[in-house]
């Protein structure tokens, strides 16, 4: 549970930076309306990337520890 609990921590980590980091570029200069559409998009897709890794890796984790209890339970001959 720790664990999973760290997994969420840094999932949100990650969007944070990934906003820090285009709030940081945003500020630079002044943008078009179509710049700030094409920052907006780009962070989207990073978010969503970011996201879906994530949610991979959690359903892994998952698995493998169903797995892992599975076995246990197998090796102790219970049904």
């Amino acid at each position: 549970m720790k664990f999973a609990r760290y997994l969420r921590g840094q999932c949100v980590k990650t969007v944070d930076d990934d906003f820090k980091n285009t709030l940081d570029s945003l500020f630079d200069d002044t943008f078009t309306k179509e710049e700030v559409i094409k920052v907006l998009d780009d962070l989207k897709t990073l978010i969503v990337c970011d996201v879906e890794g994530e949610m991979c890796s959690f359903t892994h984790n998952n698995v493998l520890m169903l797995q892992q209890l599975f076995t246990q339970a197998e090796t102790w001959h219970l049904r």
